[in-house]
């Protein structure tokens, strides 16, 4: 519905009239006004935030689509404080999410709501794809000391240096190490380290991407949407789809269309192993349940992404808390950092790379 921010409700009039819930779900929603802030800060998770709030089917239906989407997740599962902190902060200001949402926009209009999407894209990208960002780093560094394809076996601290075993046998000793990699490598190299055992399990999700071309016309509905969130009590494989002619216009020909449909989620990744045909297969089923296609897809293309959505449960932030303790007592000079800590997206994963690279070198100039 218009007004809503990430599924928060902020106007009235098109929360009352969706079609999403049922007239006892929106009375039960509009509760929201008349609940207690929750007394305590305690991390929990989003569903049992959020059902507090809203009750079931506002979050099955709207909620839980948008939010655990991002995260390939079980709303029932991922952790509040480390996920979407500022809900926690806008009950414990405002008491009323609705009423909070609705201040934080007026205070931060250039945020917006949800359907803006409609009208222009507020995500951005790179005109050259992501590996250009790959590049431009590569181009700022001397090429004679970047390693590529070589695995790290092991990271241990010998005196005031650290050592780092690599699989072609050759050992490099440096004096300060950041650690990009997914949580379940990074525990492997640190495995003689116990401050990295809650790493060990730390859950992660599969999931896969299809992306489909079809000419223009072969397309009969004009949506005046760019994405469809799919919940999790619904018919569907599909989690979500994107018109990427849409988000990103310059990524696609004139005259073409490009979808990009995602598929798996906690408890639902055994389709991630099915062949590229079948894969597609079930896509295009559900999309042809939901618009209308005239002509067979120009092509598709089908990738797999394993274990690569690491799972912020309840208590992740305070796990982390512990970890940077313990790191900085017991292994100066080494950091961790990337999408299995503190955010999965680019922008909250070149804020951690800008954050570590500057306490490496504060650490070492000290040296």
């Amino acid at each position: 519905p218009d007004g809503a921010v990430m599924g928060i409700p902020t106007k009235l009039s098109p929360f009352i009239t969706t079609g999403l819930f049922s007239p006892v779900g929106k009375l039960r929603a509009a509760a929201d006004f008349f609940i207690p802030k929750t007394k305590n800060q305690d991390d929990r998770s989003l569903g049992v935030f959020f059902r507090r709030r809203f009750g079931d089917e506002v979050v099955e239906n709207l909620i839980e689509p948008l939010l655990s989407g991002i995260y390939a997740g079980d709303v029932d599962r991922l952790s509040l404080r480390s996920t979407f902190p500022q809900f926690l902060h806008a009950e414990h200001k405002y008491r009323s999410l609705i009423v909070g949402m609705k201040k934080l926009k007026e205070i931060h209009p250039q945020h917006g709501d949800d359907s803006e999407f409609k009208k222009n894209s507020v995500f951005l990208t790179l005109k050259e794809g992501l590996q250009s960002l790959v590049d431009g780093v590569e181009k700022a560094i001397d090429p004679d000391i970047i390693t590529k394809g070589i695995k790290v076996e092991k990271i241990y601290k010998e005196d005031n240096a650290y050592e780092l075993s690599l699989n072609s046998g050759k050992v490099i000793k440096a004096d300060s190490v950041i650690v990009t990699s997914p949580h379940a490598a990074a525990q492997s190299m640190l495995s003689e380290y116990k401050i990295f055992e809650p790493l060990k399990h730390m859950p992660s999700t599969s999931v896969a991407t299809v992306v489909i071309a079809f000419a223009q016309e072969a397309l009969q509905d004009n949506l005046d949407a760019m994405n469809i969130a799919v919940s999790r009590n619904s018919d569907y494989t599909i989690t979500a789809c994107t018109w990427l002619n849409k988000k990103w216009p310059h990524a696609v020909p004139e005259g073409k269309l490009l979808l990009r449909c995602l598929v798996g989620r906690t408890g639902d990744e055994a389709v991630v192993d099915q062949p590229d045909d079948e894969i597609f297969k079930i896509v295009l089923e559900d999309l042809k349940k939901l618009i209308t296609i005239s002509a067979e897809p120009e092509f598709y293309a089908v990738t797999r992404w394993k274990q690569s959505m690491p799972q912020y449960t309840v208590g992740h932030h305070d796990m982390l808390d512990t970890m940077n303790e313990q790191l900085e007592k017991e292994l100066a000079g080494l950091y961790v950092a990337g999408s299995s800590y503190e955010g999965l997206g680019i922008p909250e994963c070149v804020e951690q790379g800008e954050d570590v690279a500057k306490k490496a070198v504060k650490y070492v100039q000290q040296l």
